[in-house]
């Protein structure tokens, strides 16, 4: 499943004040195209139904994600096929994009001649797509789950972060949640179990291509920087909260985005 945003972002195909006559969509034949093999071909029909415009914001924009096209997502429901088209426009203002996603239901998924109607969209901010996505993330890897996506260009390296926590919080996988979030904003993350001390420490000092160390000392009272190798301490961030909650997500997001900015100081403990 594609989600990284990083990559999204770089394929702005949108023109800042692009639009579409929407009224020309109903029942036109488009074609989702990302590579050579059958699988990766899509092509569907819109309906007819005018009344679907009206589910989008800004029909005349966002439509223009149909035809400049950056992701698409498939999500089977029951007996029916969710899908969600991101597409990436320019704004005015220099280096910073909107992101358009349109949502689409395939009522008769086994059709020869597949038809989609639209059932809403909108128009978001970079941190509003990220936190979309990270609930996709979560949700994907289904039997069925289906993206598409542009062949990217350069490879953009992963921050590895190493997470010392309890496996579960709050009837959830805590590596599982760190994941979802890391395959949005570039991380991977490994579990250092923090029951096992002295394997704690002998892991933490081997890992030498780790850039960042997470300890959840809310929730592990006796975690602190002592386990921690010298040469890595200034690589710590110290999570004094006892929830699992949007604090760890966006230190997870604070991390990832440090990294892929080149910083290459010390940060901040605790905060």
């Amino acid at each position: 499943m594609q989600l990284d945003l990083r990559y999204i972002e770089r394929e702005s195909r949108i023109s800042p004040n692009s639009t579409a006559d929407y009224l020309k969509f109903g029942g036109r034949e488009f074609s989702f195209d990302a590579g050579s093999s059958l699988r990766n071909r899509f092509k569907f029909c819109l309906s007819r139904d005018p009344s679907q415009f009206l589910k989008l914001p800004r029909p005349e924009r966002l439509l223009c994600a149909l035809e400049h096209w950056s992701r698409v997502y498939r999500f089977p429901v029951g007996e029916h096929c969710e899908y969600y088209v991101l597409g990436v426009a320019g704004t005015e203002a220099p280096g910073e994009f909107e992101f358009y996603r349109i949502d689409l239901l395939d009522r008769k998924p086994n059709a020869l001649r597949r038809i989609l109607q639209i059932t809403g969209g909108a128009i978001l901010t970079r941190s509003q797509c990220g936190d979309w996505l990270v609930s996709h993330a979560e949700r994907a890897n289904a039997a069925g789950d289906l993206s598409w996506a542009r062949e990217p260009g350069e490879r953009l390296k992963n921050a590895n972060i190493v997470w010392v926590g309890p496996e579960m919080a709050e009837g959830q996988s805590m590596l599982s949640r760190l994941r979802a979030r890391g395959a949005v904003f570039g991380a991977k993350f490994r579990r250092e179990d923090p029951a096992q001390t002295t394997a704690l420490r002998w892991h933490l000092a081997s890992k030498k291509d780790l850039d960042y160390i997470i300890l959840w000392k809310g929730k592990v009272p006796y975690l602190d920087i002592s386990l921690v190798p010298d040469w890595a301490r200034d690589r710590v961030y110290i999570c004094e909260e006892q929830r699992a909650d949007e604090h760890l997500a966006g230190i997870v997001r604070l991390l990832a985005e440090l990294w892929n900015r080149g910083y290459a100081g010390p940060i901040m403990t605790g905060l």
